[in-house]
């Protein structure tokens, strides 16, 4: 398992976990909090719909068991190169509950900041729009899981012809 390190010196982590800071929580933890105490809570709101507490852990819940069925294991990188929609927060808990590490990657960047990033990271599994703001970037995913080893699945997110697009397998683009 790769690990990754931390510029934090022991003696500063053990002063910021004696003040509260550094809880030891993942995000996942914090989402199972919030559902048992309030899982009809809308918790995000994007372009795309308003979202609870109990559906968001649904969804990230269904994505972690597709993460586990395609062969990630803790330590393995999920990155995602999406807009400020409520998939990129089902992304990262479901990454969360695996102990797989995020790579939020800015959408203004292309193939050749992409490939070096991806390829750097060992990203296996990389998450893009189909479409944005006239940019395909499901056709570069795929350019980029060619010359990316490491790279085994492109997943276009908000296809238009899927009316769910956290139906996992075929339907989401999943390969």
């Amino acid at each position: 398992m790769r690990t990754w390190p931390n510029r934090h010196l022991p003696e500063e982590a053990g002063r910021y976990r004696r003040k509260g800071l550094w809880r030891d929580l993942m995000i996942a933890d914090g989402l199972a909090a919030l559902l048992a105490d309030r899982p009809d809570w809308v918790c995000l709101v994007d372009d795309a719909g308003r979202y609870t507490v109990e559906e968001i852990d649904r969804k990230a819940r269904k994505l972690a068991g597709w993460f586990d069925r395609s062969g990630l294991a803790h330590g393995d990188v999920v990155a995602f190169q999406l807009p400020n929609w409520h998939e990129t927060a089902v992304i990262a808990l479901a990454a969360s509950l695996l102990g797989l590490v995020c790579l939020p990657i800015v959408p203004i960047y292309r193939e050749a900041e992409l490939r070096f990033i991806l390829e750097d990271a060992g990203a296996k599994v990389f998450f893009v729009p189909r479409t944005f703001r006239n940019f395909h970037y499901a056709a570069m995913g795929e350019n980029l899981k060619r010359d990316v080893p490491s790279l085994v699945h492109v997943v276009a997110v908000r296809d238009e012809a899927v009316d769910d697009p956290f139906e996992m397998g075929e339907a989401w683009g999943c390969g």
